[in-house]
Protein backbone atom coordinates (compact mmCIF):
# COMPACT_ATOMS: atom_id res chain seq x y z
CA UNK A 1 0.00 0.00 0.00
CA UNK A 2 2.89 2.35 0.83
CA UNK A 3 4.46 1.72 -2.58
CA UNK A 4 1.20 2.53 -4.33
CA UNK A 5 0.87 5.81 -2.48
CA UNK A 6 4.48 6.68 -3.24
CA UNK A 7 4.06 6.03 -6.95
CA UNK A 8 0.75 7.87 -6.96
CA UNK A 9 2.39 10.84 -5.26
CA UNK A 10 5.12 10.97 -7.90
CA UNK A 11 2.57 10.85 -10.66
CA UNK A 12 0.59 13.64 -9.06
CA UNK A 13 3.67 15.84 -8.84
CA UNK A 14 4.53 15.20 -12.48
CA UNK A 15 0.97 15.99 -13.52
CA UNK A 16 1.08 19.25 -11.58
CA UNK A 17 4.35 20.19 -13.27
CA UNK A 18 2.88 19.46 -16.69
CA UNK A 19 -0.10 21.67 -15.93
CA UNK A 20 1.98 24.76 -15.20
CA UNK A 21 0.76 27.64 -17.32
CA UNK A 22 3.34 28.96 -19.75
CA UNK A 23 4.19 32.64 -20.10
CA UNK A 24 6.72 34.52 -22.20
CA UNK A 25 8.96 37.18 -20.69
CA UNK A 26 10.74 39.96 -22.54
CA UNK A 27 14.13 39.77 -20.83
CA UNK A 28 16.48 42.74 -21.03
CA UNK A 29 18.99 41.60 -18.43
CA UNK A 30 18.11 44.55 -16.19
CA UNK A 31 16.80 44.31 -12.65
CA UNK A 32 13.16 45.06 -13.46
CA UNK A 33 12.76 42.22 -15.95
CA UNK A 34 14.47 39.82 -13.53
CA UNK A 35 12.08 40.76 -10.75
CA UNK A 36 9.09 40.38 -13.05
CA UNK A 37 10.21 36.85 -13.95
CA UNK A 38 10.70 35.94 -10.30
CA UNK A 39 7.23 37.22 -9.45
CA UNK A 40 5.62 35.06 -12.10
CA UNK A 41 7.67 32.01 -11.18
CA UNK A 42 6.63 32.49 -7.57
CA UNK A 43 3.01 32.35 -8.72
CA UNK A 44 3.60 29.00 -10.40
CA UNK A 45 4.12 29.94 -14.04
CA UNK A 46 6.54 28.25 -16.42
CA UNK A 47 8.47 31.24 -17.81
CA UNK A 48 10.22 31.25 -21.17
CA UNK A 49 12.31 34.31 -22.04
CA UNK A 50 12.79 36.22 -25.29
CA UNK A 51 15.70 38.62 -25.77
CA UNK A 52 15.66 41.08 -28.64
CA UNK A 53 18.81 41.78 -30.63
CA UNK A 54 18.99 44.79 -32.94
CA UNK A 55 21.74 46.20 -35.18
CA UNK A 56 22.67 48.40 -32.20
CA UNK A 57 23.09 45.57 -29.69
CA UNK A 58 25.67 42.89 -30.49
CA UNK A 59 25.09 39.76 -28.43
CA UNK A 60 28.50 38.44 -29.42
CA UNK A 61 30.68 41.28 -28.13
CA UNK A 62 32.25 39.55 -25.14
CA UNK A 63 30.78 40.74 -21.85
CA UNK A 64 28.25 43.07 -23.40
CA UNK A 65 24.50 43.23 -22.87
CA UNK A 66 23.85 39.94 -24.65
CA UNK A 67 26.30 38.08 -22.45
CA UNK A 68 24.58 39.49 -19.38
CA UNK A 69 21.15 38.49 -20.65
CA UNK A 70 22.30 34.90 -21.07
CA UNK A 71 23.75 34.95 -17.56
CA UNK A 72 20.50 36.32 -16.17
CA UNK A 73 18.49 33.65 -17.99
CA UNK A 74 20.69 30.98 -16.42
CA UNK A 75 20.32 32.56 -12.98
CA UNK A 76 16.54 32.63 -13.43
CA UNK A 77 16.48 29.06 -14.79
CA UNK A 78 14.50 30.01 -17.90
CA UNK A 79 14.92 29.00 -21.51
CA UNK A 80 16.13 31.89 -23.65
CA UNK A 81 15.24 32.58 -27.26
CA UNK A 82 17.07 35.35 -29.11
CA UNK A 83 15.18 37.22 -31.83
CA UNK A 84 17.06 39.44 -34.27
CA UNK A 85 15.36 42.53 -35.63
CA UNK A 86 17.50 43.65 -38.56
CA UNK A 87 16.44 45.35 -41.77
CA UNK A 88 12.88 45.81 -40.55
CA UNK A 89 14.21 47.66 -37.52
CA UNK A 90 16.28 50.02 -39.68
CA UNK A 91 13.24 50.70 -41.87
CA UNK A 92 11.18 51.52 -38.79
CA UNK A 93 13.87 53.96 -37.63
CA UNK A 94 13.58 55.93 -40.85
CA UNK A 95 9.98 56.90 -40.16
CA UNK A 96 8.59 55.67 -36.83
CA UNK A 97 4.81 55.95 -36.64
CA UNK A 98 4.90 57.44 -33.16
CA UNK A 99 7.92 59.65 -33.61
CA UNK A 100 11.22 59.99 -31.82
CA UNK A 101 12.15 61.01 -28.31
CA UNK A 102 14.79 63.54 -27.33
CA UNK A 103 17.34 61.61 -29.37
CA UNK A 104 17.09 59.04 -32.13
CA UNK A 105 14.89 56.84 -29.96
CA UNK A 106 11.60 55.54 -31.44
CA UNK A 107 10.49 54.05 -28.12
CA UNK A 108 6.83 53.22 -28.83
CA UNK A 109 7.50 51.65 -32.23
CA UNK A 110 10.52 49.82 -30.86
CA UNK A 111 8.56 48.27 -28.00
CA UNK A 112 5.76 47.34 -30.39
CA UNK A 113 8.25 45.40 -32.54
CA UNK A 114 9.60 43.64 -29.47
CA UNK A 115 6.15 42.56 -28.36
CA UNK A 116 5.38 41.43 -31.92
CA UNK A 117 8.41 39.12 -31.71
CA UNK A 118 7.38 37.87 -28.27
CA UNK A 119 3.83 37.24 -29.53
CA UNK A 120 5.15 34.85 -32.18
CA UNK A 121 6.95 32.88 -29.49
CA UNK A 122 3.86 32.97 -27.28
CA UNK A 123 1.81 31.42 -30.09
CA UNK A 124 4.53 28.83 -30.82
CA UNK A 125 4.65 27.46 -27.27
CA UNK A 126 1.01 28.01 -26.33
CA UNK A 127 1.71 30.56 -23.60
CA UNK A 128 -1.04 32.43 -21.77
CA UNK A 129 0.42 35.93 -21.94
CA UNK A 130 3.56 38.04 -22.32
CA UNK A 131 5.16 39.78 -19.39
CA UNK A 132 7.74 42.52 -19.10
CA UNK A 133 9.58 44.45 -16.43
CA UNK A 134 8.17 47.79 -17.50
CA UNK A 135 7.37 50.23 -14.70
CA UNK A 136 4.64 52.81 -15.05
CA UNK A 137 6.16 56.26 -15.46
CA UNK A 138 9.76 55.05 -15.53
CA UNK A 139 10.45 56.15 -19.11
CA UNK A 140 8.86 59.38 -20.34
CA UNK A 141 8.04 58.20 -23.87
CA UNK A 142 7.15 54.52 -23.71
CA UNK A 143 6.12 53.80 -20.14
CA UNK A 144 3.35 56.23 -19.34
CA UNK A 145 -0.18 54.84 -19.46
CA UNK A 146 -1.24 56.07 -22.95
CA UNK A 147 1.92 54.61 -24.54
CA UNK A 148 1.45 51.26 -22.78
CA UNK A 149 -2.07 51.15 -24.20
CA UNK A 150 -0.86 52.09 -27.70
CA UNK A 151 1.81 49.39 -27.66
CA UNK A 152 -0.73 46.74 -26.66
CA UNK A 153 -3.13 47.86 -29.37
CA UNK A 154 -0.59 48.01 -32.19
CA UNK A 155 0.93 44.64 -31.34
CA UNK A 156 -2.56 43.06 -31.17
CA UNK A 157 -1.97 42.07 -27.56
CA UNK A 158 -4.74 43.91 -25.76
CA UNK A 159 -5.20 42.24 -22.41
CA UNK A 160 -2.27 39.89 -23.05
CA UNK A 161 0.61 41.93 -21.61
CA UNK A 162 1.25 41.64 -17.87
CA UNK A 163 3.61 44.13 -16.25
CA UNK A 164 3.94 42.57 -12.76
CA UNK A 165 5.84 45.44 -11.13
CA UNK A 166 3.09 47.99 -11.85
CA UNK A 167 0.09 45.82 -12.71
CA UNK A 168 -1.73 46.80 -9.53
CA UNK A 169 -2.00 50.33 -10.96
CA UNK A 170 -3.01 49.27 -14.47
CA UNK A 171 -6.26 47.92 -15.94
CA UNK A 172 -6.92 44.24 -15.34
CA UNK A 173 -5.45 41.95 -18.00
CA UNK A 174 -7.10 38.82 -19.36
CA UNK A 175 -4.95 36.72 -17.01
CA UNK A 176 -6.36 38.56 -14.03
CA UNK A 177 -9.93 38.40 -15.32
CA UNK A 178 -9.54 34.65 -15.91
CA UNK A 179 -8.21 34.10 -12.40
CA UNK A 180 -4.68 33.09 -13.44
CA UNK A 181 -3.17 35.89 -11.38
CA UNK A 182 -4.49 37.89 -8.45
CA UNK A 183 -4.23 41.66 -8.09
CA UNK A 184 -2.99 41.36 -4.51
CA UNK A 185 0.09 39.55 -5.86
CA UNK A 186 0.93 42.34 -8.31
CA UNK A 187 3.16 45.35 -7.74
CA UNK A 188 2.22 49.01 -7.58
CA UNK A 189 5.55 50.59 -8.46
CA UNK A 190 5.54 53.92 -10.27
CA UNK A 191 8.27 56.32 -11.36
CA UNK A 192 12.03 56.16 -11.59
CA UNK A 193 13.10 55.48 -8.02
CA UNK A 194 14.36 51.95 -7.41
CA UNK A 195 13.99 51.65 -3.64
CA UNK A 196 11.18 49.10 -3.91
CA UNK A 197 12.99 47.11 -6.60
CA UNK A 198 16.15 46.95 -4.48
CA UNK A 199 14.13 45.73 -1.51
CA UNK A 200 12.43 43.02 -3.59
CA UNK A 201 15.75 41.96 -5.11
CA UNK A 202 17.08 41.21 -1.61
CA UNK A 203 13.98 39.17 -0.86
CA UNK A 204 14.55 37.13 -4.01
CA UNK A 205 18.25 36.71 -3.27
CA UNK A 206 19.40 38.55 -6.39
CA UNK A 207 23.03 39.39 -5.75
CA UNK A 208 24.78 42.40 -7.29
CA UNK A 209 21.67 43.80 -9.01
CA UNK A 210 22.59 45.75 -12.16
CA UNK A 211 22.64 49.52 -12.11
CA UNK A 212 19.71 51.38 -13.61
CA UNK A 213 19.92 51.74 -17.38
CA UNK A 214 20.47 55.23 -18.76
CA UNK A 215 18.40 54.62 -21.88
CA UNK A 216 18.93 52.91 -25.21
CA UNK A 217 22.00 53.47 -27.37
Amino acid sequence: MYDVKFVYGKLSQNTMAEEKKKVVALLSGGLDSQLAVRMMQEQGFDVSAVAIKTPFCDFDCGRGCGFEIRERADDLDVNLKTVYLGDEYIEMLKNPTHGLGAGFNPCVDCRTMMFDAAKKHMDEIGAEFIMSGEVLGQRPMSQHAPSLHTIEKESNLKGKIVRPLSAGLLPATDAEKDGLIKRENLGMIIGRQRKIQMKISKEYGIENPPNAGCGCL
